[in-house]
C-alpha cells in the first residue's frame, strides 16, 4: 500500500491567532452600532487591528450591511395608504369567470411636483467649429450658483398594439420666474431693461401655474377621448389652494378635472 505524502504541516505551522472567529463576533457585538460604520471606527473601539477586521469580514464573521431610513407611519397613515390603493381596485371592462379585480392604468393622473435646479454649472463643454468663438459666462460666485425651481406635469406613457407610442406623457416644464423691468441702472444693464428673477411658490402662485398652464398643456396634449384627468400632488402647503370644487368649475367642453 502507497504511503501517503501529503504535507502534514498545514494548519500547524505559522503564527498563531491571537483572536478566534467568536472572540471577533463578541468583540464587534459589544461596540455600538454608530462605532461599526467603518473599519477604522471598529478597530478604534474594539481594540482589533485592521488586518484582523479584514480577515473577519472575508472568513464571514463580520457582514457589511446597509441600513436605509423608512417613513415613520402611523395607524391612520398606514390606513390611509391602504384606502388609497383600494380606489384603484375596479372590476374588468370584461368580466372574468372566477370574479377577480384588477389595478387601475392611472393613465388619466398628472402627476405634478416642484425640483430645484441650478441656473448654471461650472463646466460646460461646447463644441465648435473654426472661427467660432465661446461666448464668456459669469457668475458671482461658483459655489453659490443661482436655483431656479420649476414646475413639471407627467403622464403615464402609452403605446398602441405595434409598439409604437402614441402619447409619451410629457405635459410640461415651468419655471417659476417672472420678467421685471430693473429699478435701477447697473454696469450690465441699464434701468428698465427687463430680466428674469424667482418668484416664491405660494399658494396663490401654484394655483395659477396650475390654472394657466398645466390645464391648457393637457387640453392640448391630451390625445384621448376620455377627458376624465385627476391631478396627483403631494401635501405641500401650497397644493391645498388647487381644490376639487376650483377644478370642477374650469371643467367644461367634455373635460373634468379633478384632484
Amino acid at each position: 500500500m502507497a504511503d501517503d505524502l501529503a504535507s502534514k504541516k498545514a494548519g500547524r505551522v505559522g503564527k498563531k491567532r491571537v483572536y478566534s472567529k467568536e472572540s471577533i463576533v463578541a468583540l464587534v457585538r459589544a461596540t455600538p452600532h454608530d462605532r461599526r460604520e467603518t473599519m477604522r471606527d471598529m478597530a478604534s473601539s474594539t481594540g482589533l487591528s485592521l488586518g484582523t477586521l479584514h480577515r473577519g469580514l472575508k472568513s464571514g464573521a463580520i457582514t457589511r450591511k446597509s441600513s436605509r431610513l423608512k417613513p415613520l407611519l402611523t395607524a391612520a397613515n398606514m390606513a390611509d395608504r391602504v384606502r388609497f390603493c383600494l380606489s384603484h381596485v375596479r372590476v374588468p371592462v370584461v368580466p372574468v369567470d372566477d370574479g377577480s379585480l384588477e389595478f387601475d392604468d392611472m393613465t388619466n393622473i398628472v402627476h405634478l411636483d416642484e425640483k430645484w435646479f441650478n441656473a448654471d454649472k461650472d463646466r460646460r463643454k461646447v463644441y465648435m467649429t473654426e472661427g467660432e468663438e465661446l461666448p464668456p459666462r459669469s457668475c458671482k460666485s461658483k459655489r453659490f450658483i443661482p436655483k431656479v425651481m420649476l414646475l413639471a406635469a407627467v403622464m403615464r406613457p402609452q403605446w398602441d398594439s405595434s409598439g409604437n407610442c402614441i402619447f409619451d406623457g410629457k405635459i410640461g416644464f415651468w419655471a417659476f420666474t417672472e420678467q421685471v423691468p430693473a429699478q435701477r441702472n447697473s454696469r450690465n444693464r441699464p434701468a428698465g431693461t427687463l430680466v428674469t428673477k424667482c418668484v416664491n411658490v405660494t399658494a396663490d402662485v401654484y394655483h395659477r401655474f396650475v390654472m394657466d398652464k398645466v390645464i391648457p398643456a393637457v387640453k392640448k396634449k391630451w390625445p384621448f377621448s376620455d377627458r376624465n384627468i385627476v391631478f396627483q400632488h403631494d401635501n405641500a402647503t401650497p397644493h391645498a389652494r388647487v381644490t376639487r370644487e376650483m377644478l370642477e368649475a374650469v371643467s367644461s367642453d367634455d373635460w373634468k378635472f379633478s384632484v
